[in-house]
């Protein structure tokens, strides 16, 4: 390995870091892995894009070899590597934070899928990334999808929040994790290579869905999230909006493309069917027109 470190080809350099991560990978204590992991994370911000790099290559080496015991881990892991795509707008850098969660998740989905539903919403544009890097697996793609379904359908869309003012109507307020689940959806199902994937959970993603829709007309959002639209971080994209009714029709709008039903998205939308599911008084007509 010597030789190739003196190398002063890139690639070569490379195939000898490759070399040096997985000899490091496989003797290092396991009270050191957790240090070095997060220093290597931190190494992905380096301005020369070499370091960067060698950095991305010992970070996958870690998580493939030693992966598996960092269950625990796993929440702070993500919160590092969050961090470091607010730092840094570099096309090489997202894509290995993108890796490193994707083999974060096929080795810890539901701990990796919990953690990134506790993500604040509206949904930043590095949160958005981390889980569009879960969608290009059919396999694991499948496994997230049905883990985020079970979110939606296991707990209430709304509350309803009653004032103490006498004669005036309670307000539907829509509850975190289901809306969390709703725009994690979204997200995986934007990724083109989720197709796969939604077409095998095509009819349990469309009924969670257009119920959602039903259940959302109207719902307002929680205090917290009304005074927390907040700026996308890291791509310079303009501020994200939520509406709990808007996401879910986006989201419905996204399954029937991704699962091969774009001809009827579009009719629904040539109909100006979408617009009629996001209201109150003639939700009803969306419904029919999204059934012929």
């Amino acid at each position: 390995m010597k030789p190739g470190l003196r190398d002063p080809d890139v690639n070569t350099l490379f195939q000898a870091c490759c070399s040096i991560a997985k000899v490091i990978a496989k003797r290092l204590p396991p009270d050191q892995l957790l240090s070095l992991l997060l220093t290597m994370l931190e190494g992905l911000a380096d301005p020369d894009r070499n370091c960067s790099r060698a950095a991305t290559v010992m970070i996958n080496s870690l998580l493939k070899e030693r992966g598996a015991v960092l269950l625990e881990k796993v929440p702070e892991i993500l919160a590092v590597v969050h961090a470091k795509l607010q730092e840094v707008d570099q096309e090489h850098v997202w894509k290995a934070a993108q890796q490193a969660v994707y083999i974060l998740a096929s080795q810890h989905r539901v701990v990796v899928v919990s953690s990134l539903l506790n993500s604040p919403l509206p949904l930043d544009s590095c949160t958005c990334a981390l889980w569009r890097a879960l969608a290009p697996d059919p396999t694991l793609a499948s496994q997230v999808l049905e883990l985020l379904l079970e979110k939606i359908n296991r707990d209430v869309p709304y509350k309803e929040n009653k004032s103490f003012l006498r004669g005036s109507t309670s307000e539907r307020v829509a509850t975190f994790l289901p809306l969390s689940a709703t725009c994690a959806l979204h997200e995986l199902m934007s990724v083109p290579e989720s197709g796969p994937a939604v077409v095998g959970l095509y009819a349990e993603l469309f009924v969670t869905l257009l119920l959602r829709v039903s259940c959302t007309v109207g719902v307002q959002l929680p205090k917290g999230l009304l005074s927390k639209e907040r700026k996308t971080l890291g791509r310079g994209q303009p501020p994200r909006t939520l509406d709990p009714c808007s996401s879910a029709v986006e989201t419905l709008k996204a399954m029937l493309i991704q699962g091969g039903s774009g001809t009827v998205a579009k009719a629904v939308a040539d109909a100006g069917g979408w617009e009629l599911l996001r209201s109150m008084e003639r939700h009803h007509e969306g419904v029919a027109l999204l059934a012929r």
